[in-house]
């Protein structure tokens, strides 16, 4: 399983409201579908679940299987990072778990 944590740079919480979380929370490159599961969100890109946990603070991201490889992930998380960032205006990093 390939895990990520994006976290604000600042090391507090994002703000937003929970009703911005799909808007937040995808790749902007990938097709993908929302899915039923647990975790805070859940996207399918491919074969490949990807759940999103609020974690303290951030949202710790979870590639479930081996469909898509490291680099792939990596790139779909810089993706929602930048989606995070857009929506909140708040800065982010990202950590490789």
């Amino acid at each position: 399983m390939i895990e990520f944590l994006i976290r604000r740079d600042d090391g507090q919480w994002f703000d937003f409201h929970y009703d911005q979380i799909p808007e937040m929370l995808h790749p902007s490159t990938f097709d993908f579908t929302v899915v039923d599961g647990w975790g805070t969100h859940r996207i399918r890109v491919g074969e490949t679940d990807i759940s999103f946990s609020d974690e303290d603070p951030g949202f710790q991201i979870c590639f479930e299987g081996d469909g898509i490889d490291a680099d792939t992930a990596a790139q779909i998380v810089a993706e929602v990072a930048a989606n995070i960032t857009s929506v909140t205006g708040q800065s982010h990093r990202i950590v490789a778990l």
